[in-house]
């Protein structure tokens, strides 16, 4: 077996997390870095691209996301649909809710070679997932960080999944809550959870248990 380096070496801090689309022409990844802000994670998207006879990773569209604040650079997760040009981000809101986070929905412009967001923004980004259309998307939340801090031994919050489909709604797109997986106050209950292409079934986890889900797509919330 001989490995082969493909393109040019990147260069960028310590990775966070990273993705490679099926083909292998993209990759995504996250970085930590300290700027005149103050630490926080960048996102970046690279794509293979062929000039003459050299092959190169070339930058598409800029930074996607700055984590922001002392929690932001814990914390970033990402997802991508299988036209590897919609991309969800979670994110530290650079408040100190790094366990509850924030999310949104960025597609690539080809022509401006930017990222636009796509409709409203989404809450509680501690992990996300973007199904293979990008059309649905499911971020979780496991509890307060402010409560943590506090002293408290248990969440004073849900902890849940949810679970957005993209509509059309007077004229603009909007993500609304398609069905939530709640599992009251439960320790680390979506912190981390793995989902089905069409995030029909989900397998979530929380503190020393994992559970497994099948959703149905409503407003009913699924005990």
């Amino acid at each position: 077996m001989t490995w082969v380096q493909i393109g040019d070496t990147i260069d960028s801090g310590i990775s966070r997390k990273m993705a490679i689309n099926d083909d292998g022409s993209q990759i995504c990844f996250s970085t930590d870095y300290v700027g005149n802000s103050g630490p926080g994670v960048f996102l970046s998207v690279y794509r293979l691209v062929t000039d003459s006879s050299e092959v190169s990773w070339k930058q598409i569209g800029g930074y996607l996301a700055d984590g922001g604040g002392y929690y932001g650079w814990y914390n970033i997760n990402f997802d991508m649909n299988s036209s590897d040009n919609r991309i969800i981000v979670g994110y530290s809101d650079g408040s100190g809710r790094y366990y509850n986070g924030d999310a949104k929905v960025l597609e690539y412009n080809e022509e401006l070679n930017e990222w636009k967001q796509v409709a409203n923004d989404l809450g509680d980004g501690t992990h996300v997932k973007m199904s293979a259309d990008g059309n649905t998307v499911a971020v979780g939340r496991h509890f307060d960080m402010a409560y943590f801090f506090s002293g408290g031994e248990t969440p004073c919050c849900d902890t849940y999944v949810k679970v957005y489909s993209l509509t059309q709604r007077d004229g603009e797109l909007h993500w609304e809550k398609a069905a939530t997986i709640n599992a009251g106050p439960r320790y680390y209950f979506g912190y981390q959870f793995v989902a089905t292409s069409a995030l029909d079934r989900f397998a979530v986890a929380a503190k020393e248990s994992y559970s497994v889900f099948d959703v149905t797509f409503s407003d009913q919330e699924r005990e």
